[in-house]
């Protein structure tokens, strides 16, 4: 593992290098530490370039008139995605930098707590995951060569022919997705909570698997309706229309009653009761369970004014949500979707 210290005092990386073979040695053995050092951000810069530094500890104060924030923006800027702690006299000029992990003061934390830090940090695999050529740029490398350049006629034809401007960016995209999705194995037997949603939601539409809040309001509810139910269809009169003039959305409850009974609670959690699906906490979301029997039906026009995207459950998940939906309704018989009066 190779730690870059951006820092203009040598005595300082001197320190580090010392602590590093001698209080730290079995760290050092273990993961294989080698320390590099940057006394202003051009050495820094020309250092990442090189492609082997996984991990940068950041001084806010360097030489030649550099400064730690600025490179911190260059790494943004230039999308290296290298996990970074600042390690300054002066943490409180750093507390606004989004990218950085941690802050520490010098003096405050020791060094082989720090280190500590960083090789837990890079245990987690996200520099595999993430580095310029990790897991990620690599599918992507091999999508622009084999698919792009290798077909680029073919798709700047298709550009041409296509009265919808975006439909080659987005069949581009969807590829380059399914290929990501091809390298992630489904067959595990577990998971964590973080893997069943998509989020941070920033795309407001609407689709199979949205989970919707009400605005003002801590009720959630989970978005059922079939892809093909929500699609605009062209019509003989050249308007569009949907197969279905409502929404169907399905409670999500906080609190099923099981009249403390440990057994029913644990079936609601490994979904063994046919009437609730299990949905995991994470942070900003209490989880819950999406009642099956409790069926609500809304209007288009309605969703932007009283329900705002939250999250979206994976296809991975959202497949066995369904699959468990239909079954309960084939035992318990079809349900009244469109009561008399609504």
């Amino acid at each position: 593992m190779n730690i870059l210290l951006v820092d203009d005092d040598k005595q300082e990386f001197e320190t580090w290098n010392l602590r590093l073979h001698t209080d730290c040695e079995k760290l050092q053995t273990d993961h294989n530490i080698e320390l590099f050092n940057a006394r202003d951000s051009k050495e820094a810069e020309d250092k990442i370039k090189s492609g082997e530094i996984e991990f940068l500890i950041v001084d806010l104060k360097l030489a030649n008139n550099s400064n730690g924030k600025d490179f911190l923006q260059t790494i943004q800027k230039y999308g290296w995605r290298i996990p970074t702690v600042i390690y300054t006299g002066t943490p409180d000029e750093g507390q606004d930098e989004k990218y950085v992990l941690k802050i520490y003061k010098k003096g405050d934390t020791g060094i082989p707590e720090i280190l500590d830090d960083i090789i837990s940090i890079y245990d987690t695999g996200i520099t595999e995951v993430l580095s310029r050529d990790g897991l990620v740029q690599n599918i992507i490398n091999k999508f622009y060569q084999e698919i792009f350049i290798n077909n680029m006629d073919l798709w700047i034809r298709r550009q041409q022919e296509n009265s919808n401007k975006t439909m080659v960016q987005r069949s581009l995209l969807k590829i380059l997705l399914n290929n990501l999705n091809a390298h992630i194995d489904y067959d595990e037997d577990k998971a964590y909570s973080e893997q069943f949603y998509i989020y941070p939601f920033s795309n407001n539409s609407i689709s199979t698997g949205s989970i919707l809040k009400v605005k003002n309001s801590e009720k959630y509810f989970l978005l059922i309706s079939p892809a093909c139910d929500m699609v605009l269809r062209p019509q003989k009169d050249g308007s569009k229309k949907r197969k279905l003039e409502n929404l169907h959305l399905l409670s999500v409850i906080q609190n099923p009653q099981c009249n403390n009974n440990k057994k029913a609670e644990k079936d609601m959690k490994t979904n063994k009761n046919g009437k609730y699906h299990y949905l995991p906490k994470i942070n900003n979301f209490e989880g819950g369970y999406v009642d099956f029997a409790d069926i609500n039906l809304c209007k288009y026009e309605d969703i932007e004014n009283d329900y705002s995207v939250v999250y979206k459950i994976t296809d991975q998940f959202m497949k066995n949500i369904i699959s468990r939906f239909a079954a309960y309704f084939a035992r318990q018989g079809q349900p009244d979707l469109f009561p008399e009066g609504k």
